[in-house]
């Protein structure tokens, strides 16, 4: 608890506060990357529940936008996978055009 208060102290400005922890944050890091080359052998990390309620709620969004994408490409490619398949009934379902294929295969 505040007992007295100094009316000569300078009230650092906010822009020097923000400077002030960017500066501490970067020799912080650069301090905790060399501590972590030269000793760490094995980390883990965690990370709070805030967090965790934030990933709960981002993977299905997630999880859904993936699967929107992958529709669309499927859709996309569904014109060569009817061709393909047309392209496989023709040479299976007769032998005279299964025999023309594996001779042109072997010609390859």
């Amino acid at each position: 608890m505040i007992m007295t208060l100094d009316l000569t102290f300078p009230i650092p400005s906010n822009k020097r506060i923000k400077k002030k922890i960017h500066i501490e944050y970067t020799n912080a890091i650069g301090e905790l990357k060399i501590l972590l080359e030269n000793t760490c052998e094995s980390a883990s990390l965690t990370t709070d529940l805030w967090m965790a309620k934030m990933v709960e709620f981002s993977l299905p969004y997630a999880a859904y936008t993936l699967q929107l994408s992958i529709n669309r490409v499927f859709q996309k490619t569904k014109v060569y996978i009817k061709r393909i398949k047309r392209l496989v009934h023709f040479f299976t379902s007769s032998p005279k055009q299964s025999e023309c294929l594996d001779d042109a295969q072997k010609e390859f």
